[in-house]
């Protein structure tokens, strides 16, 4: 199945924020980028694996930089809420954001 467009955008900003976070060449950033290119649900789902298994603290540093980036493209209040979408809290640990892969 294919990601919408607004997800694609969501995750290549989030991307970016996990380059600045950890680096260009993570495993994160790299199935990222790979979800954002290849737009399908299988690849958006191999890289919330990968970035469940960044701690906490990096995934709200990652999740505030995306939002600001975001505010700063001036993409629009949709692109925001796809971003949002993406996390979601950990009930056993609190208030930490995880991706989740958004239905189109």
């Amino acid at each position: 199945m294919e990601i919408d467009k607004l997800t694609v955008r969501a995750v290549e900003i989030l991307a970016d924020a996990t380059a600045r976070a950890v680096g260009t060449g993570s495993i994160v950033y790299l199935k990222l980028t790979r979800a954002a290119s290849v737009r399908s649900e299988p690849a958006l789902i191999a890289a919330r694996t990968e970035f469940d298994k960044l701690p906490g603290a990096r995934r709200k540093v990652i999740h505030s930089d995306a939002v600001e980036q975001a505010t700063r493209l001036a993409s629009g209040e949709d692109t925001l809420a796809a971003i949002d979408a993406m996390f979601k809290p950990l009930a056993s640990l609190g208030n930490i954001p995880r991706l989740v892969v958004r239905n189109s």
